[in-house]
């Protein structure tokens, strides 16, 4: 693949579409952009990721930059990180879900978000100015901080109102005598039996940690940090057939699967059964939406499934769609000041928590829907509309697909969106049609009451596209 430059950062080929060189030339040039004194640097566990680490860090040194190091952590940790200590900006290096001889860097701005297309424009303008600022002649430090998914992990708990039982001083009122005495209060502990299955990647101490703090038995799958990944990166059903096994074979009462990065949940359920990613999201608004009992907004992006417009309806509240891209739904999520978003790859957006997606996030709020409504997953999945969805991608060009737009609305007669790439809906179905933003490919999505009319769409639309 060629070397890509979006909202989701800058990713290619390790050492020969992305190099340390391009690596480090854009870090600084970051750096200057941001007008930043401290930025806080995370990793993925991809062998090419500590050679980048190391190289930007001598090169945010050297320009004077001061360093917060978290090492091997999820994405989400590092723009909460960002907020937390107050850093002017943060950098992750992953490639997320995409194979392991990819790698990228993740652009974080001091809010704690990942930059968006205006600011994306405007860095590529700044990054072709001929001037650069001069190194500095006295390194600025490197902070190595440790405790930042534990961190993470806990504003979780607290944002939540959940984790083991433990007391915890709440507040503090007077006795009779006018002294000071503190409130004790308890968390209740989470008695489920999960499975997990981390890649081998950044979730892989995080995710079996936050079940643990919830008071949950944890049985683990690919959850040591190691160079290569033990299965495909994405968590789709087909790549995590193992966790379904250990589910089945252990009689939990679900599994959990994250990408590398771990941004993105997917979940199986208590009969070893891959639900789908699209379902994750599903459910986490399912649980914030009935414990706001009042109508709010949520917003995912045009691909995600229809059972989110069926959430919407059954808590009356508002859908709003955007174009595919985490920074979209966040822009949309900051305007609309929704409770809830994400988008149906298994990214589950919570504002209270973290402006981006976040699998840790994710985990909570589906465990929490489990245990507020004391069913089993499988009963509470069999209660959603019978929708099935295909997934499939085709390398071709955008220009090709541009110039056969007209073509496939022709041949599917609905309601024509063109906010992002393509999208025509009907009563029972929709597809939508996309360029992709990280690799050089079209991505089509079609979702049907039936999976034999899902395929057919995605096979017309091949046929199509392949003329």
């Amino acid at each position: 693949m060629a070397l890509m430059f979006s909202v989701s950062g800058l990713r290619g080929i390790a050492n020969t579409d992305l190099t340390q060189e391009i690596a480090v030339s854009v870090t600084r040039a970051f750096a200057a952009f941001m007008k930043a004194h401290t930025i806080v640097l995370g990793r993925d566990t991809r062998p090419s990721s500590s050679m980048f680490a190391k190289a930007i860090t001598e090169a945010l040194k050297t320009n004077g930059c001061r360093v917060i190091n978290l090492d091997i952590v999820p994405t989400p940790t590092v723009l909460f990180i960002v907020r937390r200590v107050k850093a002017d900006a943060g950098i992750m290096i992953t490639a997320s879900h995409n194979p392991i001889d990819n790698n990228g860097i993740k652009l974080i701005n001091s809010r704690g978000e990942f930059l968006d297309d205006k600011a994306v424009t405007d860095f590529l303008a700044f990054i072709r100015q001929p001037v650069r600022p001069a190194s500095s002649s006295v390194k600025s430090p490197v902070v190595m901080y440790r405790e930042a998914v534990d961190r993470h992990i806990s504003e979780i708990l607290d944002v939540l109102d959940m984790g083991k039982k433990e007391e915890k001083d709440k507040k503090s009122k007077k006795d009779k005598k006018g002294k000071k005495v503190s409130i004790k209060t308890e968390t209740v502990a989470v008695p489920l039996r999960i499975a997990v299955d981390a890649v081998s990647g950044a979730g892989s101490y995080a995710m079996p940690a936050l079940l643990e703090r919830l008071g949950c038995t944890v049985l683990r799958l690919n959850c040591e940090f190691r160079s290569a990944f033990p299965r495909p990166p994405e968590p789709t059903p087909e790549n995590i057939t193992g966790l379904c096994e250990l589910v089945k074979q252990e009689h939990c009462d679900l599994g959990f699967a994250v990408d590398p990065d771990c941004d993105r949940l997917s979940i199986v359920d208590n009969q070893g059964n891959a639900i789908g990613e699209e379902n994750t999201l599903v459910l986490a608004a399912e649980q914030v939406l009935g414990a706001a009992r009042r109508k709010t907004c949520l917003v995912t992006n045009l691909s995600t499934t229809s059972r989110m417009d069926h959430i919407a309806r059954q808590y009356r509240s508002r859908l709003i769609r955007t174009m595919v891209g985490e920074a979209h739904v966040v822009d949309a999520i900051k305007k609309a000041k929704a409770m809830i978003g994400g988008e149906g790859n298994g990214g589950v957006i919570y504002p209270r928590i973290n402006a981006t997606r976040d699998a840790l996030v994710a985990a909570a709020l589906v465990i929490k829907l489990l245990t507020s409504r004391k069913q089993k997953l499988s009963e509470l999945i069999s209660r959603y509309p019978p929708l099935y969805m295909v997934k499939e991608k085709i390398e071709t060009t955008e220009e090709k697909f541009l110039a056969k737009q007209a073509a496939i609305i022709r041949a599917f007669k609905g309601k024509v969106n063109k906010t992002d790439g393509l999208k025509i809906t009907k009563k029972d179905s929709w597809v939508h049609i996309r360029p992709s933003n990280t690799e050089p490919l079209v991505r089509i999505i079609a979702e049907a009451s039936d999976q034999k009319t899902a395929r057919e769409i995605i096979k017309a639309v091949k046929r199509i596209l392949k003329r």
